[in-house]
C-alpha cells in the first residue's frame, strides 16, 4: 500500500490517535497511582469508563481492613481514557469469591455519583496488603491501648463509686437521691434495708409507690414536688414511717434539690435519722411531769385535807376539854358525858384519818401487799357492824345479811379486807339520813367460774352523780353533792388498792337522791376449811 494512499493515511492517522490515547492513558495512570500512593490506597492500574456498577467501596474495607476508598477516589477527579466493557456485573458475594479465586482480574471503582473510574486487580491488593499490615498492627495496638486505659477509667470509676457506697454505707443516717420522676437512683444501705431491700441497687429506678410505705406515698410525692418545683430546702422536719416490721418509727428527715452544672434542679438529695426512741423518751418525759403535776396537786390536796381534818377534831377535843377544866365540877354528869363522848369521836376521826394516810402512803410505796391466811370472816363482819353501831353513837339501822350455808371461814388477808368493809361502811353512814338502813351482804358462789365471795353494802344515802362514777375511786376526789359532810377522798382509794391486791373487782350502783350499792367480788384462793377445836385440857 502506498505511502499517500488514502487508506494508508487514514490508518496512519488512526494509528496516530491510538498512540496519543495511550500516551495519555499511561499519563493518566501515572498520576492516578502517585495519588493513590501519597494517600496509602491500592494502585489503580486500569481506568475504565462505561455503565454504572455498585459501588464496591464496601468489599474493599473488608479486605483493606476497614479503608474506605470512595471518598479519595472521588477527589483524584480522573479521566477516563480506555473504553472497557464489562460483560457481567458480578454480585459482591460472587465477586468476591472469584476475586479471591483469581477467576476475575479486577474491580470496578465508582464515584460519589455511580460513575465508574476505575478498576483495581487482584495482584494489586495483594501487593497492598503487606504494605498495610504495619498500619494495621499499630492500629490494633493503639486500640489495645485505648481499650486498656478505658478498662482502667471504669475500674477507678467504680472503685471511686465503691468508695463512696462505702462513705455513705457508713453514716447512721439513711441517705437517698430521686430524679425529677421521682425514681429512686441510689441510697444508702441503711435505707434500702428500712425499705425492705438487702441491696441499694435494689432500690434504683422505684416510686415510694412500690414500697411498703406505699400508703403514705401521696405526701412524700407532694414534699419531694415542693423541694424541686421551688428550688428550696426542706430541713429538720418530723414525719412517721412505717417500718418493714409493721412498727411506726418517727423521722428527722431533710431534703435539698439536685441541681446539674447550669443550676437546673435535675431532682433531690434527702436524709433522714430516726428518732423513734428519741419522741418515746419525750412521751415518757411528759408523763412523768404530768404525774409530777397530778402529785403536787394531791399534795397540796391533801395538806389542805389534813389541814382541815385534823383542825375541826383538835378544836373539838381542845373545846371540850376547856369547857370540862373550867365547868366539869359544876356540870351534871350527863352534860360531862357528852362533852367526853365528843373527845372520844374526835380522836376516833382524827385515828381513822391517820390510819388511811398511813395505808395509802404504804401502797403508793409499793409495800402494801396480801398476805392470805385462814380467818373468821362471819365473825370479822359482824364486829365491824357492831364497832360501826357503838362507837358512832349512830341512829342508822347496820345490819348483816348472809346466803344460807354461808361458810364461817375463809382464805384473805384481814387486814385488807378489814380496810375493805370498814371503809365502805363508813361512807354508807356518813352519807345516809339519820335512821337510815346500811347492809352488809356476804354471799359465798362455788358455783360461779371461778369460786368467789361477793360483799354488798347498800344504803339509802344522797347517791352519787352518774358522771362521777368513774371517778369516785380516784384519790381525794369527793363528790360534788356531799355538802359540808366531813371526809377525805381516801375511803375509796384505798378500798380500789386493796380490792386489786386481792385480785378482785369492785363497782358501784347509785342514784342521787336515792341511795348505793357498792359490790366486791373478790376470789376464793384456797379451800374453805373451818379450823379444828381444840381438845379439852
Amino acid at each position: 500500500m502506498s505511502s499517500d494512499s488514502p487508506l494508508w493515511l487514514e490508518n496512519q492517522r488512526a494509528a496516530v490517535e491510538q498512540s496519543a490515547a495511550q500516551l495519555e492513558a499511561e499519563q493518566s495512570i501515572q498520576a492516578a497511582i502517585a495519588a493513590c500512593q501519597t494517600q496509602n490506597l491500592p494502585v489503580l492500574v486500569k481506568l475504565a469508563t462505561g455503565t454504572s456498577v455498585v459501588t464496591p467501596h464496601q468489599l474493599l474495607a473488608q479486605v483493606l481492613a476497614g479503608t474506605d476508598l470512595q471518598q479519595p477516589l472521588a477527589q483524584l477527579n480522573l479521566v477516563p481514557v480506555l473504553p472497557l466493557v464489562l460483560e457481567t456485573l458480578w454480585s459482591w458475594a460472587d465477586l468476591s469469591s472469584r476475586l479471591s479465586q483469581d477467576q476475575i482480574a479486577a474491580l470496578p471503582v465508582v464515584d460519589s455519583q455511580g460513575q465508574l473510574r476505575g478498576l483495581v486487580t487482584a495482584a494489586s491488593l495483594l501487593r497492598a496488603k503487606p504494605a498495610l499490615e504495619p498500619q494495621v498492627a499499630e492500629q490494633n495496638v493503639a486500640l489495645q491501648a485505648e481499650i486498656l486505659e478505658r478498662q482502667q477509667v471504669e475500674l477507678a470509676l467504680r472503685r471511686s463509686r465503691e468508695r463512696l457506697q462505702l462513705v455513705l454505707d457508713t453514716f447512721p443516717q439513711r441517705v437517698f437521691w430521686k430524679d425529677r420522676q421521682f425514681r429512686y437512683l441510689g441510697c444508702n444501705r441503711q435505707f434500702a434495708r428500712d425499705a425492705g431491700f438487702e441491696s441499694p441497687e435494689d432500690l434504683v429506678g422505684r416510686t415510694d409507690f412500690e414500697l411498703k410505705w406505699a400508703d403514705l406515698a401521696p405526701d412524700f410525692r407532694a414534699k419531694d414536688t415542693w423541694v424541686m418545683e421551688q428550688n428550696q430546702s426542706k430541713v429538720l422536719y418530723e414525719e412517721s414511717q412505717r417500718h418493714i416490721d409493721g412498727q411506726w418509727q418517727w423521722l428527722l428527715t431533710t431534703k435539698v434539690p439536685l441541681r446539674d452544672e447550669s443550676g437546673q434542679v435535675i431532682g433531690l438529695l434527702g436524709s433522714y435519722e430516726d428518732i423513734s426512741a428519741r419522741k418515746q423518751a419525750e412521751v415518757e418525759i411528759r408523763r412523768a411531769l404530768e404525774r409530777e403535776r397530778e402529785w403536787n396537786t394531791l399534795k397540796s390536796q391533801f395538806i389542805s385535807m389534813v389541814s382541815h381534818e385534823f383542825r375541826t377534831p383538835l378544836t373539838s377535843i381542845l373545846s371540850s376539854t376547856e369547857l370540862l377544866q373550867r365547868y366539869g365540877q359544876q356540870w351534871p354528869v350527863e352534860k360531862c358525858q357528852h362533852r367526853y363522848q365528843r373527845i372520844i369521836q374526835a380522836v376516833d376521826r382524827m385515828t381513822h384519818l391517820l390510819n388511811d394516810v398511813l395505808v395509802m402512803g404504804t401502797a403508793e410505796a409499793g409495800q402494801l401487799t396480801a398476805n392470805p391466811q385462814n380467818m373468821p370472816l362471819l365473825a370479822l363482819c359482824q364486829e365491824l357492824v357492831e364497832d360501826l353501831q357503838t362507837q358512832r353513837q349512830t341512829t342508822h339501822e347496820l345490819k348483816l345479811e348472809k346466803t344460807p350455808h354461808c361458810p364461817s371461814y375463809a382464805w384473805f388477808d384481814p387486814q385488807l379486807l378489814h380496810h375493805i368493809l370498814s371503809n365502805l361502811l363508813a361512807n354508807a353512814v356518813k352519807y345516809s339520813p339519820q335512821g337510815g338502813q346500811v347492809v352488809l351482804r356476804l354471799a359465798y358462789c362455788p358455783d360461779n367460774y371461778p369460786q368467789s365471795w361477793v360483799f354488798q353494802i347498800e344504803d339509802d344515802g344522797i347517791g352519787i352523780a352518774p358522771a362521777e362514777c368513774d371517778r369516785i375511786f380516784d384519790l381525794f376526789h369527793r363528790g360534788d353533792n356531799v355538802g359540808n359532810i366531813p371526809g377525805t377522798g381516801l375511803g375509796l382509794a384505798i378500798v380500789k388498792q386493796c380490792v386489786d391486791l386481792l385480785h378482785g373487782q369492785v363497782s358501784v350502783d347509785s342514784r342521787l337522791g336515792q341511795g348505793t350499792l357498792f359490790t366486791v367480788v373478790l376470789p376464793v384462793v384456797a379451800p374453805v376449811v373451818a379450823p379444828m377445836a381444840s381438845p379439852p385440857g
